[in-house]
């Protein structure tokens, strides 16, 4: 979700939306002005500038600036329900219980061109640039509020302002310029239940935020019906460390012997890049730095196949099918670093692995037939690299993608294929339920997965 140490205040957002405030200090000293947040990435606490940063993109004094005026933009211009007299403004200073503002604003509904392509996250076109668009326009405003979130009182009926979740809300402030933002639109990847406005609070800078939204819907949930913003970006990714500090190395390589000690039997797996990347600019320097990064994870998996081998253990990697390939599926850029070479060849042709895991959410659509993963070319191509160097491979099939009762076969193709030497069914969660004493059972959906498993 979302963190900042460094940015200015109004630009850092929390990540557990709705939490009380606590005294928790392992969170306040990372998330000195928002709401506490739980870190899975202890390194990030004391250390926050080791992970990924992003180019800032904020005017100066954005943390000082007043909003005077919200435009509202719809995916077309079809005329819409909306009017002045059903707009709410909300707003909140940390992220939760929104409460009503009495604000009084002007109104304008003007029809102008899209300046540029308007894409939802999974990389769909929603609106081309210069095709007629609806916006309205609040001004008149004075709004000074860390977190601001614009509803309507509709509770049915059929609704018609639909637009990307990133592309539906423009701020400016008195100088009329336009001000970055980071919007929410009620959706959530975990924690679905905190998502309520009211009670709790919302997620910003989640991935999928460039979802369509629809504005106009019953807002009654707390979660939809709703466009939510708040000034500025995170100026660093959370969680995700840069991999060419030597502290991030470390750090992982302190992780990995803590596994070897544990006695298990295997594992699965910005300013520093610059300085390596020289007096390149543009797309020259993005390839520079997806290369300098790409070679430090090498050494790093070099540095840790050295320790594994010494300690006895197995190194096992997961090759992401779906990332590691030239015609990448735009919905799943958010779950993989961007600017960053993947060197999977160059990792089997030096012995790196001695297992390998082909994983994949979507080529093309979550829920694609597991004949595409099993007949993709990225899949044949990695095949044969492991195969030359004998190097055993298993298939990691989402339960989400798939129906329960077609799980069953699915697990025979891949026995039948020939070029795998076993099947993971994920993830647990799919498949396990747990009774009142604590027993860990089949959820009746899957319980042919035993038979499947026994055969």
């Amino acid at each position: 979700w979302t963190s900042s140490a460094n940015a200015p205040p109004r630009s850092t957002l929390p990540s557990l939306p709705g939490s009380p405030l606590t005294s928790d200090k392992s969170c306040a000293s990372i998330f000195p002005t928002t709401t506490p947040t739980g870190v899975t990435i202890y390194l990030s606490i004391p250390h926050p500038h080791l992970r990924i940063k992003r180019r800032s993109d904020a005017p100066p004094n954005l943390d000082k600036a007043v909003i005077t005026t919200v435009r509202l933009i719809k995916e077309d211009d079809f005329p819409t329900r909306v009017t002045a007299d059903h707009l709410q403004i909300r707003t909140s200073a940390e992220n939760r219980q929104y409460k009503r503002a009495d604000v009084k604003f002007k109104f304008a509904e003007t029809e102008e061109k899209a300046r540029q392509d308007v894409r939802d996250h999974a990389g769909t076109l929603v609106t081309p640039a210069g095709a007629p668009v609806r916006v309205l326009t609040l001004s008149g405003l004075n709004l000074t509020d860390k977190f601001i979130l614009i509803t309507t009182d509709f509770t049915d009926g059929p609704s018609d302002f639909i637009n990307a979740g990133t592309a539906m809300v423009e701020v400016l402030d008195s100088q009329g310029r336009l001000l970055p933002v980071s919007a929410a639109d009620g959706g959530t990847v975990w924690c679905t239940d905190l998502m309520d406005f009211r009670n709790a609070g919302l997620s910003f800078d989640w991935a999928w935020d460039a979802a369509l939204t629809t504005l106009d819907c019953s807002n009654a949930n707390g979660r939809q019906g709703l466009i939510a913003f708040t000034l500025g970006r995170n100026e660093y990714l959370n969680g995700a460390l840069c991999e060419t500090e030597p502290e991030v190395q470390a750090f992982w390589l302190r992780c990995l012997e803590e596994m070897i000690e544990a006695g298990a039997d295997g594992v699965d797996f910005r300013e520093a890049i610059l300085r390596q990347c020289g007096n390149v600019k543009g797309e020259a320097l993005l390839e520079k730095i997806a290369k300098v990064r790409g070679n430090a994870y090498t050494e790093f998996l070099r540095v840790s196949k050295r320790r594994l081998t010494a300690a006895g253990r197995k190194m096992r990697y997961n090759i992401q099918i779906d990332w590691f390939r030239p015609d990448r599926p735009h919905h799943r850029a958010c779950a993989y670093p961007a600017h960053m070479e993947w060197q999977w060849q160059r990792w089997i042709a030096e012995g790196l692995m001695d297992e390998t895991i082909l994983r994949s959410y979507s080529i093309v659509y979550h829920g694609e037939p597991i004949e595409t993963m099993l007949n993709d070319p990225v899949t044949k191509e990695v095949n044969a690299a492991c195969a030359a160097k004998g190097i055993a491979i298993t298939l990691n099939r989402y339960l989400s993608a798939t129906k329960p009762e077609k799980v069953p076969a699915e697990a025979a193709a891949v026995r039948s294929d020939g070029r795998f030497s076993g099947f993971i069914f994920y993830e647990t969660y799919d498949f396990i339920r747990f009774d009142p004493t604590g027993e860990a059972t089949l959820a009746p959906k899957y319980s042919a997965l035993a038979d499947a498993v026994a055969k």
